[in-house]
């Protein structure tokens, strides 16, 4: 019984490292990598300078704030909150949110967990599934670990346009608990970086409240890359 077991599982390890390695190809038919899907998950490149900006939107509530990332800057000046809700931030606020950004810098990269890779067709787009390495995700992340990842490939311009990362339970984002989730990060391939970047990423959330719902949609934009020298 042991014996056929242990064939079993060879088996069904041979036939995933096939499908694998199948889904790996296509991939390089377009030149892109499981790497290119989760580009946003990583620290800053510290070639590239960039604008940012954030808004945050509950019911009526709108939160709004722009900064930069320079990394000819010192580490600890790399991040510089410019404006918050249209005006100059206070000297808390900046330090604040140069100091939550520098946690997040140098960090070990976030990877895609190979074995759960598959492909589908949506219309015009070549669709990768995917889940993450949770031993790979931050803290600060961590609630990636509960959703189902979706590559968007163009098949007519051959191109990633987009990564979507769905939950299938309640996640804790930033402190806010989300009986769902959709992560949708907008892709383009920047030449100053010589790689796919993200220019938004907008988490769409359901909250459980005593006896409604409420919708929060989180915005984040990335701007003017350009390579420092």
């Amino acid at each position: 019984m042991k014996y056929y077991s242990f064939l079993s599982i060879l088996l069904i390890s041979s036939l995933a490292n096939s499908q694998t390695n199948d889904i790996v190809k296509k991939l390089e038919l377009f030149r892109l990598r499981t790497s290119d899907f989760v580009q946003n998950l990583q620290s800053p490149d510290t070639t590239l300078f960039f604008n940012y900006s954030r808004t945050i939107t509950t019911g009526d509530s709108t939160f709004a704030e722009t900064g930069v990332y320079d990394p000819s800057r010192p580490l600890d000046e790399r991040w510089e909150l410019l404006t918050t809700n249209g005006k100059p931030p206070g000297k808390t606020d900046k330090e604040t949110f140069a100091k939550t950004n520098l946690s997040h810098l140098h960090q070990s990269p976030v990877m895609v967990n190979d074995t759960t890779l598959d492909t589908d067709v949506e219309g015009n787009y070549m669709i990768v599934l995917f889940r993450l390495r949770p031993e790979t995700v931050p803290a600060y992340l961590s609630f990636l670990n509960e959703c189902n990842g979706k590559a968007y490939i163009s098949i007519a311009k051959g191109k990633l346009e987009k990564v979507v990362y769905s939950s299938t339970r309640e996640v804790d984002y930033y402190g806010t608990k989300a009986s769902k989730l959709i992560m949708e990060v907008s892709i383009e391939y920047i030449s100053a970086a010589k790689s796919f970047m993200a220019f938004m990423e907008q988490v769409d959330m359901t909250v459980n409240q005593a006896e409604s719902t409420a919708k929060i949609q989180d915005n984040r934009e990335y701007s003017g890359y350009k390579k420092i020298q």
